[in-house]
């Protein structure tokens, strides 16, 4: 059973990577899995959560870093106790797989910190700003980083379906921590 999964794994990544190959994606898939890239938005999510927050952005900024070390190092864990080898080190998959991006990282596989880190951040700012339209644009967001990991070659679709799951529970987490902290900054507020 396991066997099959791996194969349905391998088909699906074979897929991504070849068969939806083109220049657009070829250009994009690179720049979406940059950290760099999204500090625009970042900034644009501070700037809101200062907005409608106020004081209490101290405690959302607190939890969305507390998210992204929660889902890291649960990745990081995950990774080392599994030892899935990334497709691009993979000898039997490297061969057929299209890598679009410069380097293949040493680190194992599964799960996916860049899925988990992103639907982490995705499920937080949804629950913070509380907009159908605001949750729905973190989730193609994150949805398109994780895509890209598939895409480049550089993770399967189980590491990045298995990292978004790590990802949503991290991020509800981080948001009632969140909401503990504001909690907190209230009480003091009022004395």
């Amino acid at each position: 059973m396991l066997e099959t999964f791996q194969s349905i794994d391998v088909d699906i990544l074979l897929f991504v990577n070849r068969q939806c190959s083109n220049t657009v994606f070829d250009f994009l898939c690179p720049i979406f899995r940059e950290k760099l890239t999204w500090i625009p938005l970042y900034l644009i999510v501070l700037f809101f959560l200062i907005k409608n927050e106020k004081w209490n952005t101290i405690a959302w900024v607190m939890a969305a870093l507390f998210a992204v070390v929660l889902s890291d190092q649960l990745g990081l864990m995950i990774k080392n106790i599994v030892q899935r080898p990334r497709p691009c080190q993979n000898p039997l998959v490297a061969g057929l797989i299209q890598l679009k991006v410069a380097t293949c990282s040493q680190q194992f596989s599964f799960i996916s910190n860049h899925a988990a880190n992103h639907f982490a951040q995705g499920v937080l700012y949804s629950l913070i700003f509380k907009k159908r339209w605001i949750a729905i644009g973190f989730f193609i967001w994150a949805i398109v980083v994780s895509f890209s990991q598939i895409y480049v070659g550089v993770h399967y679709p189980m590491d990045v379906l298995a990292g978004a799951i790590v990802g949503v529970a991290v991020g509800y987490i981080s948001y009632s921590l969140g909401k503990v902290g504001v909690a907190h900054m209230l009480k003091n507020k009022s004395i």
